[in-house]
């Protein structure tokens, strides 16, 4: 009996670990793994125009994903948001995205462009979506810095407040540099 955990624990490794990494021998932690490549970097304009609410596909979920700054001397704070080992986009300064996913489980992972190794562990913040078909999921990404440390937040929203940021907030536009 002892060792099927471990045996279970080596295939959630694997299973977590980017298809990338694996074919190049590479390392990856396994929570780590929701991130894309950390040499990818992006570019990201607001669009503050009102958007109509994504049309969703059948089949798909769609998940909201907004950046909060916190009112302290922070500017410019470009947030990479992944999903299952791939980035999906970028968000920069009050600014959100959308994108869609299967039902299922996800592994979501934020990240602070331009975080320094030395910030790995605080620049990055993980959450597990558990998405059911027509449902639609809301996130908010908080990055908090101070003196060269930071800690970097992902929290669920419900629907109230996703309203009002949706509001308050411009949709990001990024694009891989």
């Amino acid at each position: 009996m002892k060792a099927r955990p471990a045996v279970s624990f080596f295939i959630l490794g694997l299973a977590l670990t980017p298809a990338g990494a694996q074919q190049r021998g590479e390392a990856t932690p396994a929570a780590m793994a929701a991130c894309g490549p950390s040499s990818a970097s992006f570019d990201v304009k607001s669009d503050k125009s009102q958007q109509p609410a994504p049309q969703v596909p059948p089949g798909k979920v769609l998940v909201y994903l907004f950046e909060n700054i916190a009112r302290a001397p922070l500017s410019g704070a470009l947030v990479r948001v992944g999903v299952d080992g791939q980035w999906v986009g970028a968000t920069l300064n009050e600014t959100y995205l959308t994108f869609l996913v299967d039902p299922g489980i996800h592994h979501l992972c934020v990240r602070a462009q331009g975080a320094a190794p030395s910030l790995a562990e605080d620049g990055i913040a993980l959450r597990r979506l558990n998405a059911q078909p027509g449902k639609t999921y809301y996130f908010r990404a908080q990055v908090l810095r101070s003196e060269g440390s930071g800690i970097t937040l992902l929290d669920t929203v419900d629907e109230d407040q996703a309203q009002f940021l949706l509001q308050t907030s411009a949709r990001a536009i990024s694009h891989p540099k």
